[in-house]
């Protein structure tokens, strides 16, 4: 640490402390990590932190010698209590400092009135998925309709049962009970319509989530099912494609492709109203781009070709494009206090774990993630959601990882960017996850696995509240490794990414990969990670296992399949080129091999944009 405040401030500390933890909200870009010439007093390079918008407030840390102030570069400075929060500066503290209390950090607060952000309006927007055509799903899947009965109990929970040959495939609700009949409706739904309505929420629904609070699927977009026609065909088609592999007839197969095309028709018709844009609007809209982007992901034999942005991206960042314009926020001096309605915090929740986990192993890009997700930040964004598996808050500071990694790839000369991932670091430890099931959370991954019961021949929890924090516990663990690995660049040997790896299958190894615990809120992408990362024999297997189990027993689509078949072809070529072997970790992170990078470009050229949602 020694060393990385040095160059923060070219001077020494006798006695250095970590990075402090400036603010539960704030967002790390170019402009607030830029080096200036050195201002009075000798104080040497300056970080800037933004959106810093908490206080006045102290913030406590353990070194008790850095201050926040105020300044424009190369003018005189004045204590940051009086500053406006556009213009923040960390420094170290100065023994003729006066005026503030050892051992805090004072957060200033905007001006009445003061815009954070200006209005924003796309002409760009376009419906990826016009491209597609009139005959979306052009073959039967292969294989025989079912006979006799088949349960289904992981990414969606039923059974189905046919009487004999040539009888029609029925399905028994899986964990959802009886709803009344016209459920979601304001007019009765009747035929076909009606029976792939009661597939999705009766059978796909209930495999999202074990969280029945945060069941967006259910709870939110049904709202919508029958005020919007293009949102009603595109889960209609979502439904009829899940069904398509149980009873594979051509009567179904022209199902998908007329409830699709009819949904990206009126789609693209709906991208157009202007008025889609305006404040808190267009919450329809992305919930039909929501939908036609599950289709994309499920149906990875129809994805675009390696080499292209698949569509369920480019979707997600439509979608983020008519959340940052419909967003009420510039109205405000504090956005992050918006009450916001359960259908937009939906759309934000499942737009935004697309769009951020879409790129973890894509070439980086400052283009996509600046500025962005800041809507993550508000309502009880600490909170387990049952969409993510986590809080929307790591999610957002995951996203940080990969926009401060771009631009430490974009411009590696600028020494102040270590401190950025620094604070990121200690915000991610700090982080302390709740649930509704569990309000309070853990205080630590140990108390955690401490209070996991293990039950039946798997030694597997049998608890909700156990299985919602183990997986919350894995993703915080997955964004410590990610910005280990990623950011800082440390081998998979470095001693800090083997402990790490160590505690993430420790919580994945007690988790069930099927049955009534298991659903879509199991943590795919940590798992991903480990068997990525780990060079550990036993936490390997724990990663193939789950991989191997979830599909043998999932019977039913999902973008597991491929991303563990591309999984293996990248660990082979990363044993076989072997980019982990180095002699020692350089002091300089700017001196150690990408080898993250080097990965994904590896990807990028064999496989493609790989799908871990």
């Amino acid at each position: 640490m020694s060393t990385l405040t040095d160059s923060l401030f070219n001077r020494h500390r006798p006695t250095p402390g970590p990075s402090p933890l400036l603010s539960d909200n704030y967002e790390i870009d170019e402009d607030d990590l830029a080096a200036f010439s050195p201002g009075v007093n000798g104080m040497g390079s300056l970080l800037r932190l933004s959106d810093v918008t908490n206080g006045p407030r102290p913030v406590s840390h353990a070194s008790g010698s850095w201050q926040i102030w105020a300044a424009q570069p190369d003018t005189s400075w004045e204590q940051g209590h009086n500053a406006d929060a556009a213009q923040l500066w960390l420094l170290p503290l100065s023994p003729s400092s006066s005026g503030s209390s050892p051992g805090s950090l004072y957060l200033p607060d905007l001006e009445a009135g003061q815009q954070r952000q200006p209005r924003m309006f796309y002409h760009d927007l376009d419906n990826p998925y016009e491209e597609v055509g009139n005959n979306y799903i052009v073959r039967i899947p292969g294989h025989s309709p079912i006979q006799g009965s088949l349960t289904v109990d992981g990414y969606i929970k039923l059974q189905f049962t046919t009487l004999g040959p040539g009888d029609k495939l029925r399905f028994h609700p899986g964990i959802i009970g009886h709803l009344p009949a016209d459920f979601g409706f304001k007019n009765p739904v009747h035929g076909t319509d009606k029976k792939l309505w009661d597939f999705y929420v009766y059978a796909w629904c209930p495999g999202r989530t074990i969280l029945p609070k945060t069941n967006s699927w259910l709870n939110d977009l049904v709202r919508m099912f029958d005020e919007n026609e293009a949102l009603r065909h595109a889960i209609l088609a979502l439904s009829a494609l899940y069904l398509l592999d149980y009873s594979p007839k051509e009567e179904i197969r022209r199902f998908v492709n007329a409830y699709y095309q009819m949904a990206v028709t009126l789609l693209s018709r709906d991208m157009k109203d202007p008025n889609s844009q305006a404040d808190s609007k267009g919450d329809d809209i992305i919930a039909t781009l929501i939908c036609l982007n599950m289709i994309d992901v499920v149906a990875s034999e129809y994805r675009r070709p390696k080499g292209q942005v698949p569509r369920w991206l480019e979707g997600a960042r439509q979608a983020t494009k008519m959340l940052n314009a419909s967003d009420p926020g510039h109205k405000y001096r504090r956005p992050e206090n918006i009450q916001m309605n359960l259908t937009r915090k939906a759309n934000i929740i499942i737009v935004a774990r697309t769009a951020i986990i879409g790129i973890v192993l894509a070439p980086l890009d400052s283009v996509n993630t600046r500025k962005q997700f800041r809507w993550l930040l508000r309502d009880n964004n600490t909170e387990v959601h049952g969409v993510l598996g986590c809080s929307p808050k790591l999610l957002y500071m995951m996203s940080q990882i990969t926009h401060l990694s771009a631009l430490m790839f974009e411009s590696p000369d600028m020494d102040t960017y270590p401190a950025g991932g620094e604070v990121l670091k200690v915000s991610i430890e700090k982080l302390r996850q709740g649930s509704e099931l569990c309000p309070r959370g853990y205080t630590s991954t140990q108390a955690l696995l401490d209070d996991c019961d293990l039950v039946g021949p798997d030694n597997v929890v049998d608890c909700p509240v156990k299985m919602t924090h183990l997986g919350a516990q894995a993703w915080l663990i997955a964004a410590q490794i990610y910005l280990l690995c990623r950011f800082f660049r440390l081998p998979r040997h470095h001693p800090e990414v083997r402990q790490k790896t160590g505690e993430l299958a420790d919580c994945i190894v007690r988790m069930p990969r099927s049955g009534r615990l298991f659903t879509a809120q199991a943590p795919f992408f940590p798992v991903f990670l480990l068997r990525f990362v780990s060079l550990e024999l036993r936490e390997q297997k724990i990663a193939q296992d789950w991989f191997e189990t979830v599909i043998g027993a999932a019977r039913c689509r999902s973008s597991v399949p491929p991303a563990y078949e591309s999984l293996k072809r990248l660990c082979a070529w990363m044993d076989r080129k072997n980019p982990d072997h180095m002699n020692g970790v350089p002091e300089q992170i700017i001196n150690r091999p990408a080898w993250w990078e080097t990965a994904v470009l590896w990807l990028q050229e064999m496989e493609g944009t790989l799908c871990l949602i």
